[in-house]
């Protein structure tokens, strides 16, 4: 077995590049992920990584990726021990037949060079001088010391200079429009030398200003070779001569540098074959330049050994300096047998742990990873707060800001087991404040809790998850908030193929890319730049987001939609850490008893059916056919619609039931009990459909069923009851509201049950004759109909979901009675088939749209839900205001129901307080009809 084979079992495709060396294939790097970037060449058993340096054999790529073993990689690939044979050759580089390198220039005459070093010695001069003061802490604020300045004759021009040519060895040049001789001009501004020896080879003058685009000049005469400094087998190759200096400072004694001055400099000849000779080469140029971007590709395409390194922070090295970065660890980061070489024994011996310039304390550590060049976002300033003094300043400086963007990073994804490790906030126009928990103590934290609980608008993407950690870790966060991906689920709502991660929203509404390749990073442990420099932009993102969302929102006429659902954070964040008791020696009994049950229908099945599949519909339908049931599908309205005619339909029916309950809650529902707290704790989506319900998962107690005894198992802990209130009807209360129907509104103002008076007008009876079978008959009219159920759907939707027989013809006759009944609801009708929308409204303006046209049922039903929603969010937004100190809970949030689990001697009072929230947050938004809600303390969940 060959290392092809090898990357085809772990689905790595290779494909061919040459037939040189016996053929060349390219894939990504198993280990980088580098594109193109992992070489093979199978006749030679042999592969290597452009960008990460890896290299080997198919023993080294078993025992590297697949983590065996020396022993047992050569057993897999029937060798023994010690037959591996010698490591071939890395082919050599093949220059591209669309570039060569130019021919080396001469360098300029003799006497241009004598000038040019009589320029530099009085230059030189000026810049340590008074002349001088202004350049050299401008060149001290970029990194350089006074001791590089001196070394490579770094100096001050304060004048610009206009020089005959011919005294420097340069021909006469003519102005065309002027006829006189042009003279040598050498701008005010840093000159930059470059000496071959003791002999100077290159001017460039770094002027304060621009002309022509050009900050830089290049002083006629000069070799247009790049700068190179320093010593070492690998090279670093950077734009600026500035930053070449810098590296050359900070590690010239590692690596070569080479500053091209241009990012579209080729190399010569002479300098390609210095750069063959560099055993890796990082290739550094500035980040925001298009011009620059488009030469990475050029170095990955013509040098095999280059690796993009681009700095972390800033757009060149000097920047990244000036905003914190070590140069020095990031070097060596870039370069893997410099980081074998400098790798400490132990923690305590770590010399390369990147410390920030003129820190007490260490704030970077360990080593940088490289960042992804393109069109990024970019690298913003931030500072690290490691101690309560630094907490303090950054706090001051952050205080009066009126909005501020927070994030955290955390060691994990769940709140009771893992911790906040940093906590970022950004405020406009400032520095993101990066506090590190695990330095700063507890007790020293109390400016970060006034900040928390002031009166700024806090801004976050995905605010439960962050809320939840910081309420576990004792930082209350008080609103208003604002979160960046509710506020666009709310503008996108009804929108198909939707993402909603924080990378998604920077890309659609800043058109930049935000890389989260380090997310998942460990950050328990020492942190690198390249994590910080990640934390830092993904709050300030957060400010430009809401600069972006909030007049969407305004104009769209969404700002009332999303303060509520900003306001109902804190009791999503409760419901999801408060979470549900399981009584679990119940729920075994239970499920014992509903696994019995499913066998025992199971086998009465199989006794009429034969030995079959019940969860095949063809093998199913076919059982069926040969005992005389002709059915076109086995679906739950179709088995519904033949029970009565069929007994053994009713029994498949109850099995999948059964089965069903098995599968989804008894097999399941355990396993989501906490090991830290003992509880079930489910995630709660607050925009979980397109109506702007909630949705829950993990588990799902939305589904939860009312019978079959599983509600009797959630239960409160020891001396507590569970609160259980619920609106009453208000789906149909609301669907009143919005149509005005005035015979829904008398009824409710009376105190009517809706159900009983739809039978009573369909069937004809008087409300005191009519029957709890009648009843349950009106309801799937009322709730059928009112959503444009035709006659068909109607019949099926009563059998199915209520458990009511109706035959084609009452399933007509009802549906015209009911129209003639409700008036207003008939008119609600017309009026919406007749504009046919693209998108609908709720009482408090939440809007869907659709792409395509939607069904007539989602424009009548989505009004209506999302109203229900809305109230229930509102009543929770108000409840978590009440109940804020207190040891009544809220544990959970079901369609229209809502629970508290409270002390047992709270428990009338919580009952009180549920019931006038919910009828508040209900009479905000229903002004023509009264709410009522349905309340109960109760020892579980059904009440029994």
């Amino acid at each position: 077995m060959n290392i092809m084979e090898l990357l085809l079992q772990d689905d790595i495709k290779a494909t061919k590049q040459s037939n040189t060396n016996g053929g060349e294939y390219a894939s990504a790097c198993p280990w980088c992920g580098g594109k193109d970037r992992f070489r093979i060449w199978p006749g030679q058993g042999r592969w290597w990584c452009r960008q990460c340096q890896k290299t080997g054999d198919a023993i080294t790529y078993l025992k590297d990726f697949r983590q065996m073993s020396y022993p047992e990689a050569c057993r897999f690939l029937g060798r023994e021990p010690g037959s591996r044979g010698s490591l071939g050759k890395l082919p050599e580089l093949k220059e591209s037949p669309s570039w060569s390198p130019a021919p080396p220039k001469t360098p300029p005459p003799t006497i241009w060079q004598d000038r040019a070093g009589a320029l530099v010695k009085n230059t030189s001069q000026a810049l340590w001088s008074d002349q001088g003061v202004v350049m050299r802490k401008w060149l001290e604020k970029r990194g350089l010391k006074p001791e590089t300045l001196r070394a490579l004759q770094l100096g001050f021009n304060p004048q610009d200079l206009y020089l005959p040519r011919p005294d420097w060895g340069l021909p006469e040049i003519v102005d065309e429009n002027t006829s006189k001789k042009k003279s040598l001009w050498i701008p005010q501004g840093l000159v930059i030398p470059y000496f071959n020896g003791d002999k100077v080879q290159r001017l460039r003058v770094r002027r304060e200003g621009q002309i022509n685009g050009q900050k830089y000049i290049l002083v006629p005469g000069s070799s247009p070779s790049p700068l190179i400094l320093g010593r070492g087998e690998a090279m670093v190759i950077v734009e600026s001569e500035l930053d070449g200096m810098l590296i050359y400072q900070e590690a010239g004694d590692l690596v070569q540098v080479m500053a091209l001055g241009s990012a579209q400099l080729r190399p010569n000849a002479e300098v390609v074959k210095m750069l063959r000779k560099a055993r890796l080469i990082l290739v550094s140029l500035d980040n925001d330049e298009a011009g620059a971007e488009s030469m990475w590709g050029w170095w990955l395409q013509h040098f095999p050994q280059v690796k993009c390194w681009p700095v972390l922070v800033g757009k060149d090295p000097s920047e990244a300096y000036q905003m914190g970065m070590d140069i020095r660890p990031w070097v060596i980061a870039g370069i893997p047998f410099l980081v074998e070489r400098f790798r400490p024994k132990a923690p305590h011996q770590n010399s390369l742990q990147g410390v920030a310039k003129d820190s007490p304390t260490p704030k970077i550590h360990h080593f940088p990873v490289p960042v992804t060049p393109g069109l990024v976002m970019p690298s913003v300033k931030f500072r690290l707060v490691q101690d309560a003094e630094a907490l303090k300043e950054a706090v001051e400086s952050l205080v009066n800001c009126p909005v501020l963007g927070l994030d955290t990073e955390t060691t994990g994804l769940d709140p009771f087991t893992s911790r906040i490790r940093l906590m970022q906030l950004a405020g406009d126009g400032l520095p993101v404040v990066i506090v590190d928990t695990k330095r700063v103590p507890e007790d020293d934290l109390e400016p970060l809790r006034r900040l928390l609980t002031g009166n700024a608008i806090k801004v976050f993407h995905n605010a439960k998850f962050d809320l939840k950690f910081l309420e576990r870790a004792g930082l209350q966060v008080v609103g208003p908030f604002f979160d960046t991906m509710l506020a666009e689920q709310i503008l996108m709502a009804g929108r198909t193929g939707m993402e909603f991660k924080l990378k998604d929203l920077t890309k659609r509404h800043l058109g930049l890319e935000l890389p989260k390749e380090l997310q998942t990073s460990d950050w328990a442990g020492d942190l690198t730049l390249a994590q910080l420099a990640y934390a830092a932009r993904d709050a300030r993102v957060l400010l430009d987001l809401r600069a972006k969302l909030r007049p969407q929102l305004i104009k769209a006429e969404l700002v009332e939609t999303a303060r509520l659902e900003f306001a109902c954070l804190p009791a999503v964040v409760d419901m999801e850490l408060n979470g549900m008791k399981l009584d679990e020696d119940a729920f075994a009994v239970l499920g014992e008893e509903l696994i019995r049950e499913q066998q025992v229908l199971e086998s009465l099945l199989r006794d009429t059916l034969g030995d079959i599949n019940m969860n095949s519909p063809d093998q199913l339908l076919r059982a069926l056919y040969r005992k005389g049931m002709t059915l076109t599908n086995t679906n739950r309205e179709t088995l519904a619609q033949f029970s009565g005619a069929y007994p053994m339909l009713a029994t498949l029916r109850s099995y999948r039931q059964v089965a069903k309950l098995v599968q989804s809650f008894v097999n399941k529902l355990p396993g989501h009990i906490h090991s830290a707290t003992g509880r079930i704790h489910p995630d709660y989506r607050q925009i979980g459909a397109a109506t702007g319900r909630f949705s829950c998962r993990h588990p799902n107690l939305q589904q939860i069923p009312r019978g079959h005894g599983f509600r009797d198992c959630l239960v409160p802990e020891p001396g507590k009851k569970l609160v259980v209130a619920d609106y009453s009807q208000i789906e149909l209360r609301v669907v009143a509201e919005i149509t005005g129907d005035e015979r829904m509104l008398q009824a409710y103002h009376n105190g009517q049950d809706l159900h009983r008076l739809t039978a009573s007008l369909v069937m004809g009876k008087d409300l005191g004759q009519v029957t709890k079978e009648e009843r349950q008959r009106a309801k799937a009219l009322n709730f059928g109909i009112i959503f444009a159920m035709g006659a068909e759907s109607l019949q099926q939707s009563a059998q199915s979901r209520y458990g009511v027989n109706l035959s084609p013809d009452q399933a007509q006759t009802f549906r015209k009675k009911f129209f003639q009944a409700y008036k207003g609801i008939n008119c609600w009708h017309q009026d919406v088939k007749a504009d046919s929308p693209r998108e609908t409204r709720t009482i408090n303006g939440r809007r869907r749209i659709w792409d395509s046209h939607p069904k007539i049922t989602e424009l009548y039903n989505t009004p209506v839900q999302g109203a229900a929603a809305d109230i229930t969010k509102k009543a929770l937004a108000l409840l978590v205001g009440k109940l804020n100190g207190s040891p009544i809970k809220i544990i959970g949030a079901v369609h229209d129901e809502i629970l508290l689990e409270a002390p047992s001697d709270q428990a009338l009072a919580a009952e009180e307080i549920l019931k006038q929230t919910m009828i508040e947050g209900g009479s905000y938004f229903l002004k023509k009809v009264p709410v009522e809600v349905e309340t109960g303390v109760l020892e579980n969940w059904s009440g029994k």
